[in-house]
């Protein structure tokens, strides 16, 4: 179920927020569906993860993406409501 759901994130983004991305404050909404789709998608249970180097890059794309969600959520705060 986590793949379905980050794939609903990913095509979000890049069919609705994508085309959109100039206009004020949409190109956050951008940022947040493509960094959490992809989050979801590199930490889901479906991936055959077999060596050691790929458990470890999947994880460090995985950390990297949600690291940057908390700075985007902020910079929704300050300039979407204007």
């Amino acid at each position: 179920m986590t793949g379905l759901s980050g794939l609903v994130f990913l095509a979000v983004a890049i069919i609705f927020f994508a085309p959109r991305y100039s206009q004020h404050g949409i190109g956050e909404f951008f940022w947040i569906s493509l960094l959490y789709g992809m989050s979801i998608m590199l930490g889901g249970v479906f991936f055959p993860r077999t060596g050691s180097l790929l458990v470890m890059a999947f994880s460090l794309l995985q950390f990297s993406c949600l690291a940057f969600l908390p700075a985007v959520f902020v910079r929704l705060a300050l300039v979407f409501p204007l």
